[in-house]
């Protein structure tokens, strides 16, 4: 039977977890200032960055190992039940995060080496990158929420 986890467990994977949260942060700032720069495929490897932080940051948060990956979302579902008395909203927003994940995998290979010999400079234009940003957005929405439950006792961390 799982058990909730002490209060010093908690604590250490919130420092864990918020170090990806700021990771992903990070990324997505970088991914924002390339695209005023119009260096679409740089946003869009940047926005992948950033939803693979605030991947990563749930399921560190929930004490899941994961491989070193750009996507490992098929871990968000034993994530998801590590978290007891998410409201029916946050579980939605964790299965939005599970497909937006894979979803943008692909791009840090094509946003760094392009694709059938076409560079990635000439790839993509601004929309895609905008639409990568939009996604790496609720992706750190969604890791910082999920944290958000615990910190404020609304939802409880169980032991994996």
């Amino acid at each position: 039977m799982a058990r909730d986890l002490t209060t010093e467990e908690v604590a250490s994977r919130f420092a864990q977890a918020d170090a990806f949260v700021a990771e992903a942060g990070t990324a997505l700032y970088r991914a924002q200032r390339l695209l005023g720069d119009a260096d679409f495929h740089g946003a869009i490897e940047a926005a992948q960055h950033s939803i693979e932080f605030a991947v990563k940051a749930v399921l560190i948060f929930t004490g899941i190992p994961f491989e070193k990956a750009h996507d490992v979302s098929k871990q968000l579902e034993k994530a998801s039940a590590q978290i007891r008395g998410l409201e029916q909203y946050q579980k939605e927003m964790l299965a939005r995060l599970k497909w937006i994940s894979p979803m943008w995998s692909w791009a840090n290979v094509s946003a760094v080496y392009g694709s059938l010999d076409v560079p990635a400079s000439r790839l993509f234009k601004s929309d895609d990158a905008r639409i990568a940003i939009e996604y790496a957005r609720e992706a750190n929405s969604t890791a910082q929420i999920m944290l958000s439950a615990v910190r404020n006792g609304q939802a409880k961390l169980l032991e994996p």
